[in-house]
């Protein structure tokens, strides 16, 4: 009987050493890494034609748009017509969502209310939560939206003055009383 296959031994194992361990394992992460990045660039090459063909299109209507103008008896120099850019930034509330939620806020607090807290009650969104620049700009844009429903008679303002710390008037806000 051949000793190498007795039923009675154990099969000899060999143990993989850490550096080899290691090397397999970081040529198998970056296989993974490898497809996701060929994923991502198929996607966006796709989104690059897209692109192209989308400025081929508009590049077509404006030259036919062009010769258009050529044709009219009032002749325009193309060149003195300024280009207007679209505007790129999504809004942060669907149209008419932030008044209603002013007005929620405000009948919340049912009395004077200041500004940052309008903006935690309508948004969620504190100082303490948010990096400051955002909170800066939602605040922004809180206070145009009362300011705009003040000039159209739809909330009331009163300012209050700084204190004796010197710290800078605020605007206090309320709906009207009926």
């Amino acid at each position: 009987m051949n000793p190498e296959l007795s039923p009675y031994s154990f099969p000899m194992t060999w143990r993989t050493p850490s550096a080899l361990k290691w090397l397999i394992v970081k040529h198998s992460r970056l296989q993974g890494t490898l497809i996701t990045l060929e994923r991502e660039a198929q996607a966006l090459q796709e989104k690059i034609d897209a692109q192209r063909t989308r400025i081929a299109d508009v590049k077509g209507k404006l030259t036919a748009i062009e010769q258009t103008l050529e044709l009219h008896e009032i002749k325009i120099d193309v060149s003195d017509i300024a280009p207007v850019i679209p505007q790129t930034n999504p809004s942060t509330y669907r149209h008419g969502e932030m008044t209603r939620r002013i007005y929620e806020a405000l009948k919340i607090s049912d009395d004077w209310t200041r500004t940052a807290c309008i903006v935690e009650l309508a948004s969620g969104i504190t100082r303490e939560s948010t990096e400051a620049a955002a909170y800066d700009e939602v605040r922004r844009m809180f206070r145009r939206r009362l300011r705009a429903l003040f000039a159209s008679g739809k909330v009331e303002r009163q300012l209050k003055s700084g204190s004796k710390d010197g710290s800078q008037n605020q605007s206090l806000w309320r709906l009207p009383r009926t």
